[in-house]
């Protein structure tokens, strides 16, 4: 059964989010790839979200596009064992917005699952969606007292 699952890409501040966003790439709709960097240092199971190459003359890496950023800690090594076991998944995006430096962006996984283990990644997604929130809270809390 075809399951939904939405959560926010970590990391778009350090990576080609904002070039992205400048030129316009990154609206509700777009459909974006996942890559695997089993050799990343901080978490082997973290997977890359990209945009997928769409101009091979301007794209920063001519290989994948632009790097948006990365799938939730949380999540990885779960999706990683659901990607590596099927192939047909759905990534786009469903929400951006730039708040002063942060860059939001939110997409939906659409994937094959049964509703024990979608249950479990939904769950991860939600808490990753939510921490992110309030991050982002008591962020804009410490702006507003140091000012």
């Amino acid at each position: 059964m075809r399951r939904l699952i939405k959560f926010p890409i970590k990391g778009t501040f350090h990576y080609a989010a904002e070039l992205a966003l400048d030129q316009g790439l990154v609206h509700p709709g777009l459909e974006l790839a996942f890559k695997a960097e089993p050799e990343n240092s901080y978490d082997r199971y973290a997977i890359q979200i990209w945009i997928a190459n769409q101009n091979q003359q301007t794209e920063p890496d001519q290989m994948h596009g632009y790097l948006l950023g990365y799938v939730p800690r949380v999540m990885s090594k779960n999706l990683t064992a659901i990607l590596q076991r099927q192939s047909s998944t759905k990534l786009t995006v469903v929400h951006k917005a730039r708040l002063g430096k942060r860059i939001e962006i939110d997409c939906m996984l659409e994937i094959e699952q049964a509703w024990w283990p979608y249950l479990y990644l939904f769950a991860q997604a939600l808490f990753a969606t939510h921490t992110f929130k309030l991050k982002r809270f008591t962020q804009g809390l410490l702006n507003r007292s140091l000012k």
